[in-house]
């Protein structure tokens, strides 16, 4: 499979995790009217920052929306962005939001994207997935990573290998 055939698997088997984990919820790849509708200050964090992050050279993008499977006007109830880095085999996480008060994702949008990431990473062989500049002074959500087992790398990255991912998901069936 090239990049692009794992990146459309990874995205199909999601979909069919979603399905029995919340079937109102329909995954698909950001288009480039996300990406627009994302630099315009949708939502809590900088997606202009996050969209000039990702796509470093020498790696290949991995990123996914969720909607309401029943919505016809395409609102974005979540986003996940990422690259992954051929020379390390390291999933690098750029952002991951979900927006309004959508219920089923409350509390719920960072565990469906790590399920997403070992999805992903699991048909590429990866080893690590990073969080990139997540906040210092952010403790409460360091530490909230830092329950799935993400350790700190550097001053403002967290990592994980993917074995370590993969226990700590099966803690948390």
């Amino acid at each position: 499979m090239n990049f692009d055939q794992v990146v459309s698997s990874s995205i199909s088997d999601f979909q069919v995790l979603m399905d029995s984990l919340s079937p109102s919820l329909a995954v698909g790849p950001i288009s480039d009217q996300d990406f627009i509708v994302l630099s315009r200050g949708y939502g809590r964090i900088n997606w202009d920052y996050v969209i000039s992050k990702h796509s470093p050279n020498d790696s290949f993008d991995f990123g996914f929306k969720l909607k309401d499977i029943n919505c016809h006007s395409g609102v974005l109830l979540g986003a996940f962005l990422s690259s992954f880095i051929l020379k390390n085999e390291t999933l690098e996480i750029y952002g991951i939001e979900h927006f309004g008060n959508y219920s089923v994702l409350e509390g719920k949008m960072f565990l469906y994207s790590l399920f997403a990431c070992l999805i992903f990473m699991k048909k590429l062989d990866g080893k690590y997935i990073k969080l990139v500049d997540v906040e210092e002074d952010n403790h409460a959500l360091r530490n909230y990573y830092h329950q799935f087992g993400f350790v700190e790398d550097g001053r403002q990255d967290l990592i994980i290998s993917l074995d370590a991912l993969e226990k700590h998901l099966r803690m948390k069936e």
